[in-house]
């Protein structure tokens, strides 16, 4: 898992700028560093919340109707 400090660069600056392939485009120019702070929460809660429902959908499985 990339840190907050990584993923920051990567959305401000493209993923080339951190020597990955250069899928991610730079969107510094777009967002300011506020948005892109509450973009990276936003991605933070919605894998914790992803994992939530997969961990529930993995145990519904063994419930006994």
């Amino acid at each position: 898992m990339r840190s907050d400090a990584v993923l920051f660069l990567i959305i401000q600056n493209g993923s080339a700028s951190i020597e990955l392939p250069p899928g991610m485009p730079a969107f510094g120019g777009l967002l300011t560093e506020d948005q892109i702070a509450s973009l990276i929460r936003y991605i933070r809660d919605f894998c914790r919340s992803k994992s939530r429902i997969d961990a529930s959908r993995d145990t519904a499985g063994d419930q006994e109707w």
